[in-house]
């Protein structure tokens, strides 16, 4: 059982570090996020290709609809990670 706790303890603590890393990047974007049309663009990009990556893991076809979508309604910390999808 030692040796259980030990890798959850260690899970806990990458998943706390990454968590802090995301919140650090978030707020660096935050400073200097901007609201142009090329960031949308890459959002909606990142988010087709994030779409169609689970739908093809799961043999499922959708239609995103994103022609009311405003990008500046995501934090910013998760802005940075769809973008790297």
């Amino acid at each position: 059982m030692n040796k259980l706790e030990n890798d959850l303890q260690e899970i806990r603590y990458i998943f706390d570090e990454m968590s802090t890393s995301i919140e650090r990047m978030g707020k660096i974007y935050s400073q200097v996020k901007s609201t142009d049309e090329n960031k949308m663009d890459k959002v909606i990009k990142s988010l087709i290709n994030l779409v169609n990556e689970i739908c093809h893991d799961l043999d499922k076809q959708v239609n995103l609809v994103y022609d009311k979508f405003n990008v500046n309604i995501i934090p910013g910390k998760y802005v940075i990670v769809i973008k790297d999808i």
